[in-house]
């Protein structure tokens, strides 16, 4: 009887020694963002600046309310608005990149804006370092910046995917892949033996193989493509080198410009 009562009294004191550790401020946020059964792993993740994960937190929206509780507590409304969980869909501009195949930047997107202690700056900046060089970063912070515009105007907000630009795509994919951009939807990838495989590629490739690399979409006149050719035409006569006729090197731009919005253009980025 004596030892058991000695057993409480060492567990009491030990659970008041913990208490006692327990940073007041951390404790604070803690109690009043996560349910009192998911405190201790509510506090951890806010302590040690790591995603929360508790298991008494159901995943998805409460989950989510419970991220942005501690950040808003920690940092302020501003900086839950300018990074937080409610940008993980943005991560996905790191997904399926073939210089990633392990999906390092991926992960480390995924984890920043689920560790709700960070700061929107360390958030960034952890992202920002998932690589040496992190090409993909530009296209994240993209779109974050819409995301952000799009809630602000009280407009919906799109999947990453179904709004990716040329450009981003492109930076994920192989030398050899094919991009074919649809003016008037989304642009589609793949290699030519899965493009052939869908349909796509063995209907619309034939005779079409010499096309070289697009240099983006971009808002010329066709005055531009015009002052463009006369001046590049200009420039190999006084090298006295043979000037070849427009239409054998419209610039992919250009040739973009009197197409209809239905047309397809090809793009293969080996060529």
């Amino acid at each position: 009887m004596v030892h058991n009562r000695t057993s409480q009294f060492v567990a009491l004191i030990l659970c008041l020694s913990f208490s006692s550790a327990l940073d007041s401020d951390v404790s604070k946020v803690a109690h009043k963002c996560c349910p009192t059964a998911a405190f201790e792993c509510c506090y951890n993740a806010i302590n040690f600046h790591v995603r929360l994960s508790c298991s008494e937190i159901p995943q998805g929206g409460k989950r989510n309310e419970a991220m942005r509780c501690i950040q808003r507590e920690l940092h302020g409304e501003k900086d839950v608005n300018k990074t937080s969980i409610d940008h993980l869909d943005c991560c996905d501009a790191f997904d399926n990149d073939f210089t990633d195949p392990n999906g390092y930047c991926y992960e480390a997107c995924v984890f920043a804006l689920n560790a709700p202690s960070r700061s929107s700056k360390d958030k960034l900046q952890y992202i920002k370092e998932c690589r040496r060089k992190n090409n993909l970063n530009g296209c994240f912070n993209q779109c974050r910046a819409k995301q952000n515009d799009l809630r602000g105007k009280g407009s919906p907000v799109p999947h990453y995917k179904t709004a990716e630009s040329d450009e981003c795509a492109r930076l994920k994919m192989r030398e050899d892949e094919i991009y074919i951009v649809n003016l008037a939807h989304d642009g589609v990838r793949g290699s030519a033996g899965a493009l052939v495989m869908a349909g796509i590629y063995s209907e619309i490739m034939d005779g079409c193989e010499g096309l070289g690399p697009a240099q983006g979409i971009l808002s010329y006149e066709r005055g531009e493509c015009f002052n463009q050719c006369r001046a590049n035409q200009n420039d190999l006569r006084q090298k006295g080198i043979p000037v070849p006729q427009y239409k054998t090197v419209e610039t992919d731009d250009c040739a973009r410009l009197k197409m209809r919005e239905d047309e397809i253009y090809i793009v293969n980025l080996k060529q």
